[in-house]
């Protein structure tokens, strides 16, 4: 029984990364990705050495201050040391590019900015706006865009805002534990932040995620 459970999810893998390879709008990457990255995390399993590329563009809000733009860096390097070290996730960053960005700004109006990578990244001293009000950060899981507040805030908080939104890509939830990365309010403003077990377990399934 175990053996044709398994043989029924390799093909449904299969049939799930065909279809989006072939027409991405007969199927959704989110039902494309709970189908094919499931199967595949029970048949292989975790494996943090098996490195995955992720191909990141990012833009920066040319209206941030000197000091902005430094934290903005030296919180992009400490998120791809986290991501690689704890899941074998390899964040390339391309250099980052400077943009205006409107004083209203939603994550659909800079998904066309870079189609060669998988995911866009946009720093701004301007909030997101969502469902009529605004973020420190937000991210949208279908176009793989996450946007981050980035004025006033430390390197440190900016990373734990950019590490919040990048496990949301991963489909990772939100948690009550406020110590724990995926915090509902992405708590910019502590230090010692971790990963939980849940959010840390979503993020190593959707690893291999389909861009």
């Amino acid at each position: 029984m175990k053996s044709t459970t398994l043989a029924s999810l390799v093909i449904a893998g299969g049939i799930a990364a065909n279809v989006l390879a072939l027409d991405n709008t007969v199927i959704d990457s989110w039902l494309t990705n709970h189908i094919y990255c499931p199967a595949r995390y029970v048949i292989e399993g975790f494996d943090r050495t098996d490195i995955d590329r992720v191909d990141v563009a990012v833009y920066i809000d040319r209206e941030l201050d000197k000091e902005s733009k430094e934290n903005v860096s030296r919180a992009s390097s400490g998120v791809w040391d986290e991501y690689f070290r704890e899941f074998g996730i390899s964040l390339q960053m391309r250099e980052p590019v400077e943009i205006d960005v409107p004083e209203k700004a939603y994550t659909y109006q800079f998904e066309v900015l870079s189609d060669d990578d998988d995911i866009t990244i946009v720093f701004t001293n301007k909030k997101c706006w969502d469902k009529g009000g605004t973020s420190v950060g937000y991210s949208d899981p279908i176009q793989n865009v996450v946007y981050v507040h980035s004025e006033y805030y430390s390197a440190e908080g900016i990373r734990n805002v950019l590490i919040h939104e990048l496990g949301h890509l991963f489909y990772a939830s939100h948690t009550n534990d406020t110590a724990c990365y995926m915090y509902g309010s992405a708590n910019y403003y502590l230090n010692n932040v971790h990963w939980c077990e849940d959010e840390r377990n979503t993020i190593r399934m959707f690893k291999h995620k389909i861009w």
